[in-house]
C-alpha cells in the first residue's frame, strides 16, 4: 500500500526538524541541566547565536552523511534482493518514497556529533570547547557515542513506521475526505497527526539522548591524546571508494537480472503461460499491427530493456521514454518503475491466463497454438467480462479465432492473430447490431536494446539524482 503524500510532506519537515529542537530545545535543556560551572554565563544573544551556526553546519553534515549511509546500506541490500529474485518487492512506492526515508533515518544517526556540540553550547561552553567535547563522545567515548546513535536511528524508525501505520489506518477505513473542520483529506490528517507525533516523539528524544551525553563528560585538553591523521585519512579514503562504487552500482544499473527462459512443457495451455512469461521477463520489442483495415497498420510500439531499465512506446506516433531516473518527457521520476509495476503495457495482447490452447503446427522452431471456441477467444482477449452471454443479451459470433507462435529456440512468443465479430441482436429497435469487431496481429522480437527518441531530452539536473536514487 503507496504512502500518501502526506507522510512525504511530514517526513520531509523531520528532515529539517533536528536544527529547530537544538535550537530551541537543546538550549532550554542545557539550562534546565546547568550551565558549566567553569565557565562564565553567556548571553542568550550569544548562545542562540552560536547555535544557529552550529545546527545548520552539523545539518548539512548530517545529511550528507546520511544519504552516505543510505547508499551504503541500501545497495547491498537491494543487490541480494535482485539476486535472490525477491526484485518484485522493490516497488514504484518504495523506489519513491524509501530514500527520504533512509536519508531521515541516516541523518539522525549522524546527527549523534553535532546534538552533543549544540548540547554542550546551550550549557554556556565556548565553541571551541563546546566543539571539543562533542567530537570525546565518538572519539574517548565510543560506548556512550553508539548508544546516542542507537537512540537516534531508533527514534527515526519507530517515527517513520509509526508513520507508515497511520498511512495505511487512514486509507483503510477510507478517511480520504475527513470532515472535521469544513472540509479536509487525508494528506492534511495525516500531516498533523504526524506533526503532534513528531512535537511528541522529539520531547522524549531529547530527554534520553540529553541524560546520555550530560553523563559522559569530554576529557580535559591536556589528557586528549593525538588525532591519528593518518588512520582517519584511511578511513575517509575507504569510505570514499565505497561510496563511490555503491553510486556507479545504482547509476549505471548494475543489478542481477535474470532473464533466462524457463523451459517449455508439452502441454498447450502451460506452453502458452511459460512462452509468455518468458518474453515478459526478456528485453524485448512488442507490436500491435491493426488488419481489419484497408492496410495493415502498426498502431502500437512497446520496446522494453529490462537490465537497463529503459522503456520506450510509440501509440499513433506519440513517443514516451521511461527509465529508472526519467518519466516520459524528461521529467525526474522513476518512470520504468511506474510503467512496469503490474505488467509490460503491451496493448491488445492476449490475457496469460487464457485456456484451452491446442497445438496445431510444428515446424523447425516454431510452435503454431490456436483458440477456435467463441467462448475462449473471447476471454482470451483479457480487456472484457469472462463470457459473451455477460456483455452480449444475444450474440451472434460470425468469426472467433486467435492464434499464436511460439520461437523453441526463445522459448518467446514470436507472433499472434485475433479475430472476433459478434452480432447482439437484442441491441437495437431493428433487431440487429453489429458489435465492432477486432482484427490485429502481435510481434515480438527478444534480445533487443531501447534508445532514447530523437524528440525527449533528459532533466540536466535532477534526473542523474534520480539515476542514483531509484535503484
Amino acid at each position: 500500500m503507496a504512502p500518501e503524500w502526506g507522510t512525504l510532506w511530514i517526513v520531509g519537515l523531520m528532515i529539517a526538524w533536528p536544527p529547530v529542537v537544538a535550537v530551541l530545545g537543546l538550549t532550554a535543556i542545557g539550562w534546565m541541566v546547568g550551565p558549566n560551572p567553569e565557565e562564565e554565563h553567556s548571553t542568550v544573544l550569544a548562545r542562540v547565536s552560536g547555535l544557529v551556526v552550529v545546527t545548520t553546519v552539523g545539518h548539512a553534515f548530517a545529511l550528507v552523511a546520511g544519504a552516505i549511509l543510505f547508499v551504503l546500506v541500501d545497495t547491498p541490500l537491494r543487490y541480494a534482493l535482485y539476486w535472490a529474485g525477491y526484485g518484485d518487492l522493490i516497488t514504484f512506492d518504495v523506489v519513491v518514497f524509501s530514500p527520504f526515508f533512509g536519508v531521515l533515518i541516516g541523518a539522525l544517526i549522524a546527527w549523534t556529533i553535532p546534538g552533543a556540540v549544540a548540547f554542550e553550547l546551550g550549557r554556556g561552553r565556548s565553541p571551541l570547547e563546546a566543539v571539543r567535547r562533542g567530537f570525546d563522545l565518538v572519539s574517548y567515548r565510543p560506548r556512550v557515542g553508539l548508544v546516542v546513535a542507537a537512540t537516534n536511528g531508533l527514534f527515526g524508525l519507530v517515527f517513520v513506521g509509526g508513520l507508515l501505520g497511520l498511512d495505511i489506518l487512514v486509507r483503510r477505513v477510507q478517511f480520504q475526505r475527513l470532515r472535521v473542520t469544513g472540509f479536509a483529506d487525508g494528506d492534511l490528517f495525516l500531516f498533523v497527526a504526524g506533526l503532534v507525533a513528531l512535537l511528541g516523539l522529539t520531547i522524549t528524544w531529547a530527554a534520553v539522548v540529553v541524560r546520555l551525553v550530560n553523563g559522559a563528560d569530554g576529557l580535559p585538553v591536556s589528557s586528549r591524546p593525538p588525532i591519528p591523521v593518518v588512520r582517519l585519512a584511511l578511513v575517509v579514503l575507504l569510505i570514499s571508494a565505497l561510496v563511490m562504487t555503491a553510486g556507479a552500482i545504482r547509476a549505471n544499473e548494475i543489478r542481477p537480472v535474470d532473464t533466462s527462459p524457463e523451459p517449455l512443457p508439452e502441454d498447450p495451455d502451460g506452453l502458452f503461460g511459460t512462452a509468455y512469461d518468458n518474453t515478459d521477463r526478456a528485453s524485448h520489442e512488442y507490436r500491435f499491427i491493426n488488419i481489419s483495415g484497408e492496410t495493415d497498420e502498426v498502431v502500437y510500439e512497446m520496446h522494453i530493456d529490462r537490465q537497463q531499465r529503459q522503456l520506450a512506446t510509440n501509440l499513433d506516433g506519440v513517443e514516451q521514454y521511461h527509465t529508472h531516473g526519467e518519466f516520459a518527457y524528461g521529467q525526474p521520476l522513476p518512470g520504468y518503475a511506474m510503467m512496469t509495476e503490474d505488467e509490460a503495457p503491451r496493448i491488445g495482447e492476449l490475457s496469460p491466463d487464457a485456456t484451452n490452447w491446442t497445438a496445431t503446427t510444428e515446424r523447425d522452431d516454431e510452435i503454431t497454438l490456436e483458440l477456435t471456441d467463441s467462448e475462449d477467444v473471447f476471454a482470451a482477449h483479457g480487456e472484457t467480462s469472462d463470457a459473451l452471454e455477460t456483455d452480449f443479451d444475444e450474440p451472434d459470433v460470425h468469426d472467433a479465432w486467435a492464434e499464436v507462435t511460439i520461437n523453441t529456440d526463445t522459448h518467446t512468443l514470436a507472433h499472434g492473430e485475433y479475430r472476433l465479430n459478434v452480432t447482439d441482436r437484442a441491441q437495437s429497435g431493428q433487431g440487429i447490431d453489429t458489435w465492432n469487431g477486432l482484427a490485429y496481429e502481435t510481434e515480438h522480437e527478444t534480445d533487443i536494446e531501447v534508445e532514447r527518441p530523437d524528440s525527449h531530452d533528459s532533466s540536466p539536473t535532477v534526473t542523474p539524482v534520480w539515476r542514483v536514487v531509484a535503484y
